[in-house]
């Protein structure tokens, strides 16, 4: 008899170690909903699988943990599975595996919720987080998308502070569709809010839609995204995609050990991409097994990048290519001590390239240098090439970079001045 009370005394003694005075257990008897109303407060043990077509509410103070073998099903594909309403503080969503529905679990305007250890097997979308939540952990999960057209398996809108996306497998092969707004695996946005401290690591992303497996930007009036930590993740290529990770709309942030196989597609932008961002770290990062042509990173409309310790199969671009919520600046990136490996088959002309080619582009200030640089000896091919068609180069430094398999190893436009190699 004892071994059948151990997870329950485990899970009592953890909760009670955590907010003491506030255990109170109920067993799932007949409905979720209903223990979730006797208990109050404390943990719902889900220990029989349950269908329904309403929304389960978890409320505050409350862990709902399904045990082994349960599953709870939505069959009205326009509701949610689970939801934490807005004002929810210190809820935890554990272990459950949910099938159907619009989300396995949405909440919005939460402090200090968890949603570990779960099976989202979804129609639409699996996590969905917004309008102001603080607090919050998001690890151990795994989502698995299972329509055409479906959304981001895991989207964080105006998110607020201090949220954590860790060790999740991503799953979103069965969401392809057509034109580039089609499913990111995970989407951090903001819109009219702001996205602060998020941290992004460790997880394992299969992209089948057609955006960038991780995306984490600023949009409409929302504030830009400070000191985000993109680190760890893996992504792997399922289908022609925009790229694997993109960071816009950002400040201090850092990309960091990251892991990208092309799956010999070519992607639309880049493996990696930074656009419209200070201050940002890329380094430690992997791409590899790209299809010909394809661009391993594109640093679009961003100043004081920091790029470093790289290993890219693909090429680089450094460049200016329109203007981003008033923003032309393309000045003080540093790119160096990277490997830049042009993938079989290729035939753009230049391994990196530093581009205006908008009006009022300034390009200031930017460092090329220690880099490795291996080309297919392509004719009249230029390892490193400077193009000023329009706006102004100036002040570029490019000097010991380790140049093979291009004829002509460095060139510059005739309008870029005082390049100092």
């Amino acid at each position: 008899m004892l071994h059948k009370l151990l997870p329950h005394l485990f899970l009592l003694l953890t909760l009670e170690q955590l907010c003491p005075g506030q255990v109170s257990t109920s067993s799932y008897g007949g409905s979720i909903p209903t223990a979730i109303a006797a208990a109050k407060s404390g943990t719902v043990l889900v220990n029989r699988s349950y269908s329904s077509g309403a929304t389960i509410n978890i409320r505050s103070n409350m862990t709902v943990n399904c045990l082994p073998g349960v599953t709870v099903t939505q069959t009205d594909p326009t509701k949610d599975v689970f939801a934490m309403l807005p004002g929810t503080v210190n809820a935890t969503l554990s272990n459950c595996k949910t099938i159907g529905g619009n989300n396995g679990i949405a909440g919005y305007g939460l402090n200090f919720f968890s949603i570990t250890g779960n099976t989202f097997t979804v129609w639409h979308g699996g996590i969905r987080i917004g309008a102001s939540s603080f607090n919050g952990l998001i690890t151990g999960n795994r989502v698995i998308m299972g329509a055409a057209n479906c959304l981001d398996p895991v989207f964080l809108e105006d998110i607020g502070a201090t949220v954590a996306i860790e060790q999740n497998v991503i799953d979103n092969m069965g969401c392809q569709r057509s034109g580039t707004d089609g499913s990111h695996g995970l989407a951090v946005h903001t819109f009219s809010g702001a996205a602060t401290r998020i941290i992004i690591r460790d997880n394992w992303f299969m992209q089948g839609g057609t955006n960038f497996a991780i995306e984490v930007t600023q949009n409409g009036t929302g504030l830009v995204i400070e000191s985000c930590l993109i680190d760890g993740n893996h992504v792997t290529l399922g289908a022609v995609a925009n790229g694997g990770i993109s960071l816009g709309g950002s400040n201090r942030c850092s990309i960091t050990n990251n892991y990208v196989n092309l799956n010999r597609f070519t992607p639309s932008i880049a493996g990696f991409e930074i656009v419209n961002s200070l201050n940002a770290v890329f380094t430690g990062n992997h791409v590899w097994g790209g299809g010909p042509n394809s661009f391993a990173l594109s640093c679009d409309t961003s100043s004081g990048t920091r790029g470093s310790a790289n290993d890219l199969g693909g090429y680089v671009v450094i460049a200016n290519s329109g203007t981003f919520k008033g923003v032309t600046d393309l000045s003080w990136n540093t790119f160096t001590e990277n490997l830049v490996t042009i993938p079989p088959g290729s035939t753009n002309p230049h391994a990196i390239l530093l581009q205006c080619n908008v009006m009022l582009c300034f390009a200031r200030n930017n460092v090329v240098s220690l880099n490795t640089l291996r080309g297919l000896d392509i004719p009249n091919s230029v390892g490193i090439y400077l193009q000023d068609d329009f706006g102004v180069i100036d002040g570029t430094q490019v000097f010991k970079n380790l140049i093979s398999g291009f004829p002509v190893k460095f060139d510059q436009g005739s309008n870029v001045t005082n390049t100092d190699q």
